[in-house]
C-alpha cells in the first residue's frame, strides 16, 4: 500500500519535472492529483491534454488549478471537467457544448452568469 502511494507520488513528480514546473507548481499538481481521485494514467491524460493546447507553463498551471478547483467545489469528474476546459482553451471560446459538459459535472455556469448580470436563466432561452 505505501509503495503504491509512493509510486503514484513519484509519477506525479515526474510529470511535473517533464512539464518544467517550479516547486510551487509541482505542489499544486500533487494537490490536483489528490482532488482528482483517479488513477495516474487518467490524471496524466488530462494534464497532457491541457499541455497540448500550447499554453505557456504558467498558464498550464492556471488551467490545471481551474480544473482542480472546479472539481473540488462541485464534485464532478476531474477528467470530464478537464476535457471541457481543454475544449474551450483549444477553440478559444465557450460553446453551448462546453457549458453542457460543465453542467453535467454539476458546474452551473449559466446560473452564475445569470446571477452576476441580474437576469434569470430563462431570460436567455
Amino acid at each position: 500500500m505505501l509503495g503504491d502511494i509512493a509510486s503514484r507520488g513519484q509519477a506525479v513528480k515526474q510529470l511535473a519535472d517533464d512539464i518544467g514546473f517550479s516547486v510551487e507548481q509541482t505542489k499544486q499538481l500533487s494537490d490536483a492529483f489528490k482532488v482528482a481521485n483517479t488513477d495516474v494514467e487518467k490524471f496524466t491524460a488530462v494534464i497532457q491534454n491541457i499541455r497540448g493546447v500550447g499554453l505557456e507553463i504558467e498558464d498550464q498551471a492556471k488551467a490545471i488549478q481551474l480544473v482542480t478547483r472546479l472539481t473540488e467545489l462541485y464534485g464532478g469528474s476531474f477528467e470530464k471537467t478537464g476535457n471541457a476546459i481543454t475544449s474551450a482553451l483549444e477553440s478559444g471560446k465557450v460553446t453551448q457544448a462546453t457549458l453542457n459538459q460543465l453542467t453535467s459535472q454539476g458546474i452551473t455556469v449559466q446560473d452564475a452568469l445569470a446571477k452576476k448580470y441580474g437576469v434569470s436563466y430563462r431570460d436567455w432561452e
